[in-house]
């Protein structure tokens, strides 16, 4: 994936920012509501996909733009779109769900027939799968459709139908082969929502609206010719709806956007003059966010690389949805605790903010989530472009690209020092100490930085240097202390305060890497263990709390995948990111590795405690990946800082 911004594409998002400057003022209230959009929001949606921001790749024949799929002019539109606090368009079951469906598996009559109007927002759709007593296991439903004639005659009831109450159609899961096994005997019907035969009865939330239907099918005849795919193959045309739903709602551009309206809101929100957004814990835990989104971002991204390449992304799509409800739910609940008591206003109440519309997100948004993963940090920090001198870059980068060499840094002073670490030159010696310095004991060469962002090369023996061991809890790597009494030391030409920047940089991100190969090793240890460990003659797989502990690690360590790989790429690529995202990548990584090393070793219960199994090695390798370069709380404090969010 090259994310690489050329002229051509600096071109179009200028054109992008242009046409928000012009028509921001016809964006309608209550865009991203549910149900029913106004005519003002079918008139913007339809303005939306004349300029190609909406329905961008959906072929002109079918009511779309036509454009050829481009991921970098798709992350434009969103950033844009997500800076000037505009939805982009609207989303509903019908365009997210449907649509794509129709295009992967509909007739062409069905194509020409339904994506444009649904497109448009002339047409509502609602979505007929779960039934009372099918809800985790869909695939149970007893929803009957017997053949008489040239129609089904559907019986039965479905619950949780959004927008059943104001959809014109339905797209829903009838069983029409009983006697076939239950994955095999289903079928994808849509069909009119004025059909004879069919009640809507509204259920009441928690929000205190009906968001939700349960919807009562008695004798529903609906033409056999309704069917989308084969008779029997439903659960295989649904499963690639679900697809798409979790992709509705973990949409990365709509979490941006609710982002940003967080940003604005904490720093106009004040308590007793101060404003939220210079709270420190507020902001601790707005950083937390935005690193979690981040990995959402770029996890988007690298799906829609796969798509691209029509290929599967696995566990990347699957974790969507799960993480996606988590961060919006987050993001609201950081939205009521910023507001304090005025958070828990609501409808019409004098002080209330955003007409409620936080309020009313936190809870609906629960609502979503019960409904529907060295030498190497050596190698990368000392390969920094364009320093030293040409003989030394000869002299050294080969070899230790190469593993022939190894290389110890001592930078950790940079990042805040402690036992008065740090050291300072002085006519090319060098004075003082430096901590942690990653294996020490078999370095090579030392690369130094003083206190005025020089940096040196310093040999292990030369005069004055004394080492010493530091024992930590991680026995996978050696980590020591490097003393400086009058060391004599080649100075390396061009360093200054930005290449040892991009150095720590570097670091962390290796770190985070290092974090993430550690936490995917304690995941399939903790999987394989899950399948052969039986307790009560029962492998503890089996048991819904630990498949639950083995998935909830998955989904929070996948996303950070895309998110480690975009730092790396942004180091060289795009370098106005880099420093933010070097911060995000370490502090996300750093949280989501503690809690998969703490899972992974209770899945193993008492034996994750022990030697036994050499878990133990890995929990920590994770806690010293945590602690080095800055802990998770300093390196947030710092993306505040890089923003303008703290002094």
């Amino acid at each position: 994936m090259d994310l690489a911004y050329g002229p051509a594409y600096e071109t179009f998002r200028q054109e992008v920012k242009d046409f928000l400057a012009s028509n921001k003022d016809k964006v309608p209230k209550g865009l991203g509501a549910a149900g029913r959009p106004s005519p003002e929001a079918c008139a913007w949606q339809q303005l939306l996909i004349k300029h190609g921001y909406a329905a961008r790749t959906i072929p002109k024949e079918y009511g779309g733009y036509g454009a050829e799929p481009d991921i970098l002019q798709s992350r434009i539109i969103a950033e844009e779109f997500s800076a000037a606090r505009v939805p982009a368009g609207i989303q509903n079951q019908g365009i997210s769900m449907l649509v794509p469906t129709l295009l992967e598996l509909g007739t062409e009559e069905q194509k020409k027939k339904w994506v444009e109007p649904t497109l448009r927002g002339d047409v509502v759709w609602c979505q007929g799968y779960s039934e009372p007593g099918s809800g985790s296991d869909l695939a149970s439903l007893q929803t009957k459709g017997v053949v008489d004639g040239d129609d089904f005659v559907i019986n039965g009831q479905k619950i949780w139908t959004s927008t059943a109450h104001e959809a014109d159609m339905i797209f829903c899961l009838v069983r029409t082969e009983p006697e076939k096994p239950k994955h095999e005997g289903i079928s994808y019907l849509i069909f009119s929502m004025a059909t004879p035969g069919i009640e809507v009865r509204p259920l009441k939330t928690m929000t205190g609206h009906a968001e939700f239907n349960e919807t009562f099918f008695t004798d529903v005849r609906v033409p056999t010719s309704q069917i989308v795919g084969e008779r029997g193959q439903g659960w295989f045309v649904a499963n690639a709806t679900l697809k798409h739903e979790r992709g509705m709602l973990g949409d990365p551009a709509a979490m941006e956007t609710r982002f940003q309206a967080l940003v604005d809101l904490m720093e106009t929100e004040t308590l007793d003059g101060q404003r939220a957004i210079d709270n420190p814990i507020f902001l601790d835990r707005l950083l937390k966010l935005q690193a979690e989104l981040a990995a959402m971002k770029f996890n988007g991204l690298r799906l829609l690389t796969s798509a691209a390449k029509a290929e599967n992304p696995g566990l990347a799509r699957l974790v969507v949805k799960l993480q996606s409800c988590e961060v919006t739910h987050a993001i609201s609940a950081l939205a009521i605790d910023v507001m304090g008591e005025l958070g828990v206003l609501y409808d019409d109440s004098p002080y209330v903010r955003s007409h409620g519309s936080w309020q009313w997100g936190y809870m609906f948004q629960l609502g979503l989530i019960i409904g529907g993963g060295t030498a190497q940090i050596q190698k990368n920090i000392i390969s920094e472009r364009g320093l030293g001198s040409e003989a030394q870059k000869q002299n050294w980068l080969p070899k230790i690209a190469a593993g022939e060499v190894i290389a110890g840094v001592g930078v950790t002073e940079r990042v805040g020092a402690r036992e008065n670490d740090g050291v300072d030159a002085s006519q090319g010696k060098l004075s003082g100490k430096a901590l942690f310095v990653i294996d020490w004991s078999k370095a090579d060469v030392y690369i130094v930085a003083d206190r005025d962002n020089g940096l040196h090369l310093v040999a292990p023996d030369a005069p004055g240097l004394s080492r010493r061991a530091l024992k930590t809890i991680d026995k996978t790597r050696s980590v020591g202390e490097l003393v400086f009494d009058n060391v004599v030391s080649e100075l390396l030409p061009g360093a200054n305060a930005d290449v040892v920047a991009r150095m720590l940089d570097a670091g962390r991100i290796m770190l985070a890497a290092d974090t993430l190969g550690a936490g995917q090793m304690m995941i399939e240890k903790a999987v394989v263990y899950a399948g052969e460990r039986k307790q009560f003659g029962r492998v503890i797989g089996s048991f819904q709390a630990v498949k639950h502990m083995c998935a909830e690690m998955a989904a929070a360590l996948e996303p950070c995948r895309s998110l480690v790989w975009y730092a790396a790429y942004a180091m060289d690529q795009v370098p106005d990111d880099a420093r933010l995202m070097a911060c995000h990548a370490k502090g996300h990584l750093s949280e989501v590795g503690r809690f998969v090393a703490r899972t992974a070793t209770e899945v193993h219960g008492g034996m994750g405690f022990t030697d036994l199994l050499g878990l133990h090695y890995w929990f920590k390798r994770i806690g010293l990946d945590r602690q080095l370069l800055g802990g998770p709380e300093q390196i947030r404090l710092e993306a505040a800082r890089l923003q303008g969010w703290a002094a």
